[in-house]
This record gives C-alpha cells, sequence and structure tokens, in this order.
C-alpha cells in the first residue's frame, strides 16, 4: 500500500470527479434507456477519458485502468450494444466513486478493491481477466539484507534432528 503524497490534489480535484461521474452515470442511463443516442454514449466515453488523466495526475493506477477499461468498454458499446457491458459499466461508476472516497478517507490507496470491477469490464468484454497481484510490484533485484551466513553442513544436520524432536 502507497500512501498519496498529494492529497490536498485529491481533495482539491474531488469534486470534479464527482460531477464527471455523475454525468457519465446519466448519460449511460440515457443510452441505456434510448440506445439510439449514440452522442451519450460518446460523451461518457470521453468523460472516462477525462477521468483516466486525473487519475494519473493524482497518482492512483487502479482507478487509471479502471476509468481506461471504462472508456473503452463505452467506445465498444457503440459498435455492439450488450446489457452485461451496460451493467458492467453502471457497476463499475459506483465502485470508482466509493473507491475515491475511501482514497479521500483513509489517506491511502488499496488497488485491490478495484479488481473485481476491472475485472467485471473486461468479462464482458470477452477479455483476459487481472490478477489480484497486478498492482503488488517489488525489486527482487536487491540483494537480501544481511546476508545468509553459510553454516557448516554437519551442524545444520545436527540442528534439523533437534529441532524434529
Amino acid at each position: 500500500m502507497v500512501a498519496i503524497t498529494n492529497t490536498t490534489s485529491l481533495t482539491f480535484l474531488k469534486e470534479a470527479i464527482d460531477t464527471t461521474l455523475t454525468e457519465a452515470e446519466n448519460q449511460l442511463e440515457a443510452f441505456s434507456d434510448d440506445r439510439s443516442r449514440q452522442d451519450e454514449l460518446q460523451h461518457c466515453a470521453q468523460a472516462f477519458q477525462q477521468l483516466r488523466g486525473i487519475c494519473q495526475v493524482v497518482e492512483l493506477p487502479a482507478a487509471a485502468l479502471m476509468s481506461e477499461e471504462m472508456a473503452l468498454a463505452a467506445r465498444e458499446l457503440q459498435d455492439k450494444v450488450s446489457d452485461a457491458r451496460i451493467q458492467a459499466l453502471s457497476n463499475a461508476i459506483v465502485l470508482l466513486t466509493r473507491y475515491f472516497d475511501y482514497v479521500q478517507l483513509k489517506n491511502r490507496t488499496l488497488p485491490a478493491l478495484l479488481i473485481g470491477g476491472i475485472n467485471e469490464l473486461r468479462r464482458s468484454g470477452g477479455k483476459g481477466l487481472i490478477q489480484e497481484s497486478h498492482f503488488f510490484s517489488c525489486d527482487l533485484s536487491r540483494g537480501r539484507s544481511p546476508e545468509a551466513e553459510r553454516g557448516d553442513p554437519a551442524a545444520l544436520a545436527e540442528q534439523g534432528r533437534r529441532l524434529r524432536h
């Protein structure tokens, strides 16, 4: 878990994020009611793309990935309408709203909270799922500290026999 160093920016942008998500939700609902309203879906995709940029600036990689998947799903809905994809987008909007509230309230990110929503979007589009460890990274090239000592094999065998009892 990484603490956000620029929480002031998130607080400042939170109102714009909430407005963008609310507008996107209304546009998606309008498209869901009347499938001929392609312009609403186009605006919805643009809102998700704008949200992706905001997430990159505030350094929220999970939210940025989810916004990108949402924008892609909205664009693909223009070609092939799917109720499952509309439902996944709707759920993603709610989940992303709650995630931003969590990050602002707790002052830390927890990318694993968004993996289910991202995978739901990807599943509705027929794509492969991401792993739960997708946002976990560690540097294995660094040496261990302290260095492991070279042991006497006979002493290790003796200690092993003692510990087995």
